[in-house]
């Protein structure tokens, strides 16, 4: 499931990341299987297009999508409780909750229906309680017909199983097909990693920015740090001082922590969201953990990635210098060689796939400047390959990544494949 994200002048299509969790759900086909409701929460942005592409989801996931009927109670209908907005939709006075259920089962006997309701947001933990009532009395039916209900909530204090769907990454960060698609590409991945996915907060980034030119890093710089001070602004005075000593209060608050889906699985220990380890960096540069947070404010899968890059050049520069012969063997330490030899336990060991005998010589330990020096390419050529190395070790090392990192591993591929 894909939502369109306009930022500074330049759209791109994210990827929801909890988006699954709905296919799955309506894959079940939950009218025929009376399942509960499911809960989503939403961005507020682009309340009319999110309902569109919901819509759009329902059709494509559902096994009889096409036959189900899709029906809307927006906000306005869905001031009162859940009970009163259903009378009212049916458009019948108002009864009992066993009576609507009655009611309920009657319309939908023919032909199934998912009914999308938008409380509002200062009823909508009372309207979810009272709609899972009347969800209960109709599966107790004898002939309850066929629906299902699907809540949208547009509040940062939903529920904590609501699945998320205001949460994305771009999805098209890899793909990339001209200089202002790879603009775009890197913009979005910015503002998306800055923000911990949350649909809402990129989109004020956008919003807070004028329409960027091509490679315009700077104004992005500083409208990141804008809008991670103005973030930080609005905590309890409280926990902005417990935070600018420690970071126990990430622990506690998931609002202040980089989600799983972001940071790949559960960490060992909490990390803060990327806009506020930016804040409280920019706030105290002696903060205790500054290290710490000056690895997370920068964009990681961006880093990965061109990391990845580097990893792939110097494995051409290899494949160069094996495929040239004569094939001296680089001067590998002896002493490191032997423990390669002997160890069984080594990690090259462990690492070759089981039933083959990982073969261990000089050219297995040698590093990637013992490589180099037997190059036969001429100097220019030389220190190009030097300079790939020295980008990535700071990859390696966390160094937080710009526009320009774009332009040298471009560079770099284009001077060594």
């Amino acid at each position: 499931m894909n939502i369109l994200v306009h930022v500074a002048g330049w759209s791109r299509t994210w990827r929801l990341i909890e988006a699954r969790r709905l296919t799955d759900w309506m894959t079940d086909g939950p009218w025929d299987t009376l399942a509960a409701p499911l809960v989503v929460q939403a961005p507020r942005a682009n309340e009319g297009d999110f309902i569109d592409v919901l819509r759009g989801e329902i059709r494509r996931a559902a096994p009889d999508g096409g036959y189900v009927r899709v029906d809307e109670l927006d906000a306005e209908l869905c001031s009162g409780g859940a009970a009163d907005s259903l009378w009212r939709w049916l458009g019948l006075p108002a009864g009992s909750q066993r009576n609507l259920a009655e009611q309920l089962a009657k319309l939908t006997c023919a032909r199934p229906r998912l009914l999308i309701a938008s409380p509002v947001p200062a009823t909508f933990a009372t309207w979810i309680d009272e709609l899972r009532i009347i969800v209960d009395l109709h599966q107790k039916l004898p002939s309850p017909g066929a629906i299902a209900f699907l809540v949208v909530v547009r509040d940062p204090d939903a529920p904590g199983d609501a699945c998320r769907l205001d949460v994305g990454w771009p999805a098209e960060a890899t793909a990339v097909y001209d200089d202002d698609d790879r603009w775009s590409a890197y913009l979005h991945e910015r503002v998306a990693w800055h923000s911990g996915g949350d649909i809402e907060r990129a989109i004020d980034v956008g919003a807070a920015l004028p329409p960027l030119m091509r490679g315009d890093d700077q104004v992005l710089e500083a409208a990141l740090n804008e809008h991670a001070a103005a973030l930080f602004a609005r905590l309890p005075k409280e926990m902005q001082e417990q935070l600018g000593e420690s970071l126990d209060q990430v622990r506690y608050n998931p609002s202040l922590r980089l989600g799983i889906g972001l940071s790949g699985a559960e960490a060992r220990s909490h990390r803060p969201a990327p806009w506020l380890a930016r804040a409280l960096l920019n706030r105290d540069r002696s903060h205790p953990q500054k290290r710490f947070l000056s690895s997370l404010s920068g964009c990681r899968p961006l880093a990965n990635r061109l990391l990845g890059r580097c990893m792939d050049l110097e494995q051409r520069i290899r494949d160069h210098v094996l495929a040239t012969p004569p094939w001296r063997p680089p001067s590998t330490p002896s002493k490191r060689l032997e423990t390669l030899r002997q160890d069984s336990s080594a990690v090259e060991h462990r690492l070759t796939p089981l039933g083959r005998v990982a073969s261990l010589d000089e050219w297995d330990a040698a590093s990637l400047n013992e490589v180099i020096g037997l190059s036969p390419d001429d100097r220019s050529t030389k220190d190009g390959m030097h300079e790939l190395r020295y980008v990535r070790n700071a990859l390696a090392h966390g160094t937080a990544v710009g526009w320009n990192a774009l332009a040298i591993v471009d560079r770099l591929e284009d001077a060594l494949r």
